[in-house]
């Protein structure tokens, strides 16, 4: 017997909506196990790995010590990467997690103050 409510017209966009809101209160509650507060940013970069091509990848939110970015490319837990950060320079981070094109890494040596300040200023409002 089929679910009358899977019949019905429009069910496919209530369905989008419900993952959409379900997504966004994941990530609003997942507990935040960072060291220091993480600033949201919105900035397009590029990412160097083991790999010989370069991931372009947006910068979501940064700390003196890690970041997360979007990327299409998937990195490995462990793995080493290099962020170039405008205004900054390249940067060595070792990836922590990777979840649904979301990767959280830690920076090899934390940034300055100063650093932080200049990735911040850099971004496309």
């Amino acid at each position: 017997m089929t679910n009358p409510i899977l019949t019905k017209p429009g069910y496919p966009k209530l369905m989008q909506a419900a993952v959409d809101i379900t997504s966004k209160v994941y990530w609003n509650a997942r507990p935040d196990r960072r060291a220091t507060p993480r600033t949201e940013v919105r900035l397009s970069s590029q990412v160097k790995s083991d790999r010989p091509d370069t991931a372009y990848v947006v910068l979501r939110d940064i700390s003196t010590e890690g970041f997360s970015i979007r990327s299409f490319e998937y990195f490995a837990p462990g793995t080493p990467i290099w962020l170039d950060l405008k205004g900054v320079g390249v940067k060595q981070a070792e990836v922590i997690w990777e979840e649904a094109a979301r990767t959280g890494c830690r920076f090899e040596t934390p940034l300055t103050d100063a650093e932080l300040q200049r990735v911040v200023a850099n971004q496309v409002v």
